[in-house]
């Protein structure tokens, strides 16, 4: 709008005007916008993914919209690889797999959230998906000290992200996972 325009400017003029995060929520009233935000969130598959996806509800507010983002990398298909199969097709193999990993992942613990699948180095591709995506925030799993996060994210990754990314980022505090021989030498 120029400075010197000295007329009323109509709130749903404005509104056709401004980013695509500007939706009317429930809560507003006529000629009231809210901002909705977009919640990127990367998984891994791991159980916890979970404890990933449920922080992400509790953190989101009535509008917004939450998108979940596995990456695929070569090591999840590196143990797979047969001489004879071209990269490309383990690759094709390899996203059709997760596809349906991701499909039950979300059938299981995130009805009705889109997801999407990508290709490549996490972190890069958590952030270039954060960009073509628009988000607003990504909420994403850090664990304490070393280690993985589940078998995709390690701690390179979350740092990355925090420190390279366009938008809010948001660590959510993951516990190691424990894996089976442990519980059963402690008796569990």
């Amino acid at each position: 709008i120029p400075e010197d325009y000295g007329g009323a400017v109509d709130a749903h003029l404005l509104a056709a005007n401004r980013d695509s995060g500007w939706k009317r929520g429930k809560g507003a009233g006529k000629g009231e916008w809210k901002m909705a935000r977009k919640i990127l969130v990367p998984i891994d598959l791991s159980s916890q993914s979970v404890i990933l996806v449920e922080n992400a509800k509790s953190l989101a507010k009535e509008g917004d919209e939450l998108l979940l983002l596995h990456v695929v990398t070569e090591a999840s298909h590196a143990g797979f690889h047969v001489p004879h199969v071209s990269t490309e097709k383990a690759r094709e193999e390899s996203m059709e797999s997760a596809a349906r990993d991701m499909e039950e992942f979300a059938r299981r613990h995130a009805r009705g959230i889109p997801f999407v699948l990508r290709f490549g180095v996490p972190y890069k591709e958590i952030l270039a998906a954060a960009k073509e995506e628009k988000a607003d925030l990504i909420v994403i799993g850090k664990r304490e000290g070393g280690g993985v996060i589940g078998h995709a994210f390690v701690p390179q990754t979350s740092k990355n992200v925090f420190l390279k990314a366009e938008c809010d980022v948001e660590a959510v505090h993951l516990p190691n996972e424990m894996r089976e021989d442990e519980g059963k030498k402690s008796g569990k």
